[in-house]
C-alpha cells in the first residue's frame, strides 16, 4: 500500500498521485476525475494542471508507475537452486501478488494509450523465463513469443478475476491457485514437444503447427510483433482469444495435476470445458 503523504509545495505531483489511486480504489477508473483529486489532495481545482494536462495523463502516470513496480517485483524473483520453470512459476506469482497489493494500479495499467516502453521492460522479463525454460527443455523449442502470451493470459486472467472477487479463495489461496496453474501450464505445453524438442515447421509457421495440433484454426493476423503491445488493439485481441483457446484445449492434459490447498480442484474446473468448435 502506498503511504499517504501530507501535500506541501514541493510535492504536489506526488500528493496527487497517492489522491488518484486512493479515488480509484472507490469509484474505479471510470469515476475518476481531476477535480476531485484535487479536493482530496487539498489542493485547488487548477494545480493538478502544472503536472498533468487532463485526467488522461495522470492516469497514465499511475499506471506508468504500476508497470515499474511490477517490473521490479517479477525481476526480484529468485530462490536459492532454483531452475527455469521455478522462476517462470514465481514469476506469475509475483504477477498475481502484484495485483493483489496494487489493485488501483492494475486496473488503469492496460488502458493506456502508449505502454509499448513501460509495458515492455516487464514483458521482456517474462520472455527470458520462457527462452530459460525452453533451454532447460521444460517448453518446446522456438519462437518464444507465443509461450509468453499464453503464460501472460494466464496470470493476467488470473488476477483479474481475483481483485474483482470473482475467485472463492483468500489471498494466499490465489496465489497457490496461480502456482498450480502455471505448473499444469508448464506440463501442458511440455506435453506437446515434437521428438526434436520442438514445434514442427519452420520458424514463421510454428504458432500455426499449435493451432492445427489442437485442432484449431489459426486466425488471419500479421506475424506476431516482437514487442507485446500491438498498434491494432484488434489484433490484439484476436492473437489472446486465439492463445486462451489454445490454453483451455491444453486443460484436459493436464486433469489431476493441480489441486490447490484448501480450495476446489482446478482441474476439476477445467474437466467442464466444453470443446471448442472451430471458426
Amino acid at each position: 500500500m502506498r503511504t499517504k503523504r501530507s501535500y506541501h509545495r514541493g510535492n504536489l505531483k506526488s500528493a496527487l498521485l497517492d489522491a488518484g489511486v486512493a479515488l480509484i480504489g472507490e469509484v474505479g477508473p471510470q469515476g475518476f476525475t481531476i477535480r476531485e483529486v484535487a479536493r482530496r489532495a487539498g489542493v485547488s481545482h487548477n494545480a493538478p494542471y502544472r503536472h498533468f494536462g487532463d485526467k488522461d495523463e495522470l492516469l497514465e502516470a499511475i499506471a506508468v508507475e504500476g508497470f515499474e513496480r511490477l517490473t521490479i517485483a517479477i525481476k526480484k524473483v529468485s530462490l536459492p537452486g532454483a531452475t527455469a520453470v521455478d522462476r517462470l512459476r514465481l514469476c506469475g506469482c509475483a504477477y498475481v501478488d502484484f495485483a493483489l497489493r496494487w489493485p488501483q494500479h492494475f486496473l488503469v495499467m492496460f488502458d493506456m494509450r502508449e505502454r509499448d516502453t513501460v509495458g515492455e521492460n516487464a514483458f521482456q522479463t517474462l520472455l527470458q523465463f520462457i527462452v530459460r525454460s525452453q533451454k532447460e527443455g521444460a517448453l518446446p523449442e522456438g519462437d518464444p513469443h507465443p509461450l509468453a502470451l499464453m503464460a501472460w493470459s494466464l496470470v493476467h486472467g488470473i488476477a483479474k478475476l481475483a481483485i474483482s472477487g470473482n475467485l472463492p479463495y483468500t489471498s494466499k489461496q490465489v496465489l497457490e491457485f496461480t502456482q498450480d496453474a502455471s505448473k499444469a501450464f508448464v506440463t501442458g505445453m511440455g506435453s506437446l514437444k515434437q521428438p526434436g524438442g520442438s514445434f514442427s515447421g519452420d520458424s514463421k509457421n510454428r504458432s500455426s503447427w499449435l493451432a492445427s495440433s489442437l485442432s484449431l484454426e489459426r486466425p488471419k493476423t500479421r506475424r506476431m510483433s516482437k514487442s507485446i503491445f500491438w498498434r491494432s488493439n484488434s489484433e490484439v485481441s484476436e492473437v489472446l482469444c486465439f492463445e486462451s483457446f489454445v490454453f483451455l484445449r491444453l486443460a484436459p492434459i493436464c486433469q489431476g495435476a493441480v489441486a490447490p490447498s484448501g480450495s476446489p480442484r482446478a482441474a476439476g474446473l477445467w474437466g467442464r470445458v466444453a470443446p471448442i468448435p472451430k471458426a
